[in-house]
């Protein structure tokens, strides 16, 4: 048995049991930070995006013993299979079904600062939750065939592949940047293009200890590395769009080794033209935002 994946899936179990009534999703994000007795200090949200007639609006889900003590378990399983522990585990359950896990192994953001980070999700997520009410919708009144996937369908890749896919990523990124490298940050856009191939616009960048300063440029086109990210695009929708992401941001930091992933789903901005901070802007501020934050000099 897969443990780590078996403990995920307890811990999806507990969450449905909680979720309230019309519930369409269910979002938990789940921040550790061992104490000097290595115990775990925990900073969460945990909360339902509920249908309520035509409206959406979010519903506080109560802190569960059970619940932690079931990603407790998995904290630790993890920390034994991959030899490192994460800070952050983020999971979205929707009612059809999907499901999505990430983690990082960052450090997490202070415990308290989780609280309003999510205040405005529903409205970030607005044309994806409306789908899915809609979905639901139909399929009460039976205007709809059941979303239990058909013999043969493709599954989601589960939580040990992604990992590992996107581990490949990050190893052929470290290894196609230059020398000296302190933080690679990749941003890929994917969409279908005339032709309905799936198709990637991407930003890949790295700061460089340049000895006397810091360094800041793109690094370019290499194939292996798109055909990773084509790879955990088409994996992780499992031949469903309603799964695939429209958004890969990642980061990668050499000292210490760690990365941060995320993923979005709505409307990708660069490839229809938005050019704002979080598709472009950033980019552009990208080294003078890396020297505020660790000094002018190496």
């Amino acid at each position: 048995m897969n443990k780590p994946q078996s403990t995920v899936d307890a811990v999806v179990e507990r969450l449905t049991d909680l979720a309230p009534p019309g519930w369409i999703r269910l979002v938990l994000n789940w921040e550790v930070t061992p104490d000097e007795d290595d115990d775990l200090m925990a900073g969460m949200a945990i909360f339902a995006v509920v249908r309520d007639g035509t409206e959406l609006r979010r519903s506080e889900i109560d802190y569960d013993w059970t619940l932690g003590q079931c990603i407790d378990c998995l904290y630790w399983l993890m920390a034994e299979v991959n030899d490192r522990r994460w800070t952050t585990m983020h999971l979205e359950v929707d009612v059809d079904g999907d499901r999505r896990v990430g983690f990082e192994y960052d450090r997490p953001a202070p415990l308290g600062s989780i609280d309003h980070r999510f205040d405005d999700y529903i409205e970030k997520h607005r044309a994806e939750l409306d789908a899915l009410a809609e979905a639901v919708q139909v399929g009460e009144s039976g205007g709809a065939a059941s979303m239990s996937p058909s013999p043969g369908t493709p599954q989601p890749a589960g939580l040990d592949e992604q990992q590992e896919l996107i581990q490949t990523i990050v190893q052929r990124f470290a290894a196609i940047a230059p020398d000296g490298w302190a933080r690679l940050a990749g941003n890929w856009e994917a969409y279908r293009d005339d032709d309905d191939r799936l198709t990637l616009n991407y930003i890949t960048v790295a700061i460089v200890n340049g000895g006397h300063e810091w360094l800041y440029g793109q690094v370019g086109y290499d194939h292996v590395l798109y055909d990773a990210v084509i790879e955990l695009n088409e994996r992780m929708a499992g031949g469903d769009e309603q799964r695939r992401w429209t958004v890969f941001d990642l980061e990668v930091d050499a000292d210490p080794p760690e990365f941060r992933v995320d993923f979005g789903y709505g409307t990708p901005k660069r490839v229809n033209g938005i050019d704002d901070h979080e598709s472009i802007g950033r980019f552009r501020d990208y080294l003078q935002t890396w020297i505020d934050a660790h000094g002018p000099t190496p």
